[in-house]
């Protein structure tokens, strides 16, 4: 694990992306939980590539993150917010696939570490009022998501959701 984390500060994208491939091989094969001390060297590794350019990089690094949600559990949580503003700028990127990779991240921390409600009312306040209309979009589809999965009844859906329909970008609101 830890010469996988070392391998993720190469300066080449194509190493960095390999390094990344790599830790997700090792966590996938990883049966027991994640230490403390490899939790901490993680999350210092992969916050670093949450704001790389790559899209590629950013993608591994959020399914990295979900993948050590479930072998890290409670360990997490301390951390969360640290994680949290990388997190939600992830959910404005151009590409389509590394908001489904954050989307999906935050999804993984309401099932492991988080109660769904507590996620929400967490990222609401950044995510609803972000100036990136994707960041809005994608908070509205994770908040789709978190009470279709989750059956999340005391959710005040309306309060969450006012700050983005008085936002002037409503084009999205309209997708089907």
């Amino acid at each position: 694990m830890d010469a996988a984390i070392s391998q993720l500060q190469v300066q080449d994208n194509r190493e960095r992306v390999a390094a990344i491939q790599k830790l997700q091989a090792v966590l996938d094969r990883n049966q027991k939980s994640l230490n403390a001390t490899d939790v901490g060297n993680l999350l210092n590794a992969t916050v670093d590539l949450l704001k790389d350019r790559d899209h590629e990089v950013c993608q591994g690094a959020l399914h990295v993150l979900a993948s050590a949600a479930s072998l890290a559990g409670d360990r997490l949580q301390l951390d969360f917010m640290a994680l949290l503003p990388a997190i939600i700028d992830r959910l404005g990127d151009d590409k389509q696939s590394v908001r489904d990779a954050g989307r999906g991240l935050l999804l993984a921390l309401m099932q492991v570490i988080f109660s769904p409600t507590m996620v929400i009312e967490r990222i609401s306040t950044n995510a609803s009022q972000h100036y990136n209309c994707k960041v809005r979009e994608e908070f509205v589809r994770v908040l789709d998501s978190a009470i279709r999965l989750f059956s999340l009844d005391e959710l005040p859906v309306v309060q969450l959701l006012l700050p983005v329909v008085k936002s002037k970008n409503l084009h999205f609101l309209f997708w089907t």
